[in-house]
């Protein structure tokens, strides 16, 4: 029998749908080159019926193949096509990790990392501040541009059309004192790209100073960005051109150890 990690069943009368898709899809990602019905059905301790209708399904959607010959199953190339889109958040997460982990070090703030997706960002990464009372993020959180400084460090590497399109999309203010004004957005970008990074309080969470860079893989492909989030009240503690410095350095750093990880052959 193909080797399949076993998953812990449940009653199949009492799972949900949702759960016996999960389950199947699990245990074909973890099987060998090919699995049966059989090898899935004693994986998850469901009926082969129940197994082979969703299975059929996986086939019609691209998520797995069947193999005319053996009968037996295999990862379909929508499968290959998922696996290939969340590279580029491994890839900038892994090259990322290192620098995030020296920034905290050298701040004891929280460190965040997003990755730039169209118009908005989203969080990827994060090591949390020790102290008691501090910043934190949910990851997958989903951002405008136009928003706080992670976003703002992005925004203001586009191509000028790029720019432009974004800033005609209606901004919601997310707290009081978010910016939403677009030739105030438009001065503050000027800004960004002469000194390489952005600082905002209080704009997207109320009591948070947040410093960030931007990570880029050419001069208009600003592909995510390198933050350091805490308290208003601490920031004043922190060596400001300390940190600037020290972010900076690391976003450029993550930027060419991604375009290295991306494109191998380049010198």
């Amino acid at each position: 029998m193909a080797e399949v990690t076993v998953m812990k069943p449940s009653d199949e009368g009492t799972s949900s749908t949702t759960e016996r898709v999960i389950r199947t899809y699990l245990a074909l990602v973890s099987g060998s080159s090919e699995v049966g019905i059989t090898d899935l059905a004693t994986a998850t301790g469901m009926s082969k019926a129940v197994v082979h209708r969703i299975i059929g399904h996986f086939v019609d959607y691209g998520l797995a193949a069947r193999n005319p010959v053996t009968r037996r199953y295999s990862l379909g190339p929508k499968s290959f096509a998922l696996a290939e889109a969340v590279r580029p958040k491994q890839v900038l997460s892994t090259c990322a990790r290192p620098f995030m982990e020296y920034l905290y070090e050298l701040t004891g703030e929280t460190i965040t990392l997003t990755q730039r997706v169209n118009f908005h960002h989203l969080y990827v990464s994060q090591i949390e501040s020790p102290h008691e009372i501090h910043i934190s993020v949910a990851l997958g959180t989903d951002v405008p541009l136009t928003v706080g400084s992670c976003g703002l460090c992005q925004l203001a590497f586009l191509d000028q059309e790029t720019i432009d399109l974004i800033l005609r999309i209606p901004r919601k203010k997310y707290t009081d004192a978010t910016v939403t004004d677009d030739a105030t957005i438009r001065a503050r970008l000027d800004d960004i790209r002469r000194d390489g990074y952005s600082v905002t309080s209080g704009e997207r969470v109320s009591l948070c100073t947040s410093i960030a860079t931007p990570i880029l893989a050419g001069d208009h492909n600003p592909i995510g960005s390198l933050g350091v989030a805490c308290l208003d009240s601490r920031f004043p503690l922190i060596d400001r051109q300390m940190l600037i410095q020290e972010t900076k350095r690391a976003a450029s750093q993550i930027g060419k150890k991604v375009l290295a990880a991306s494109h191998p052959t380049l010198p």
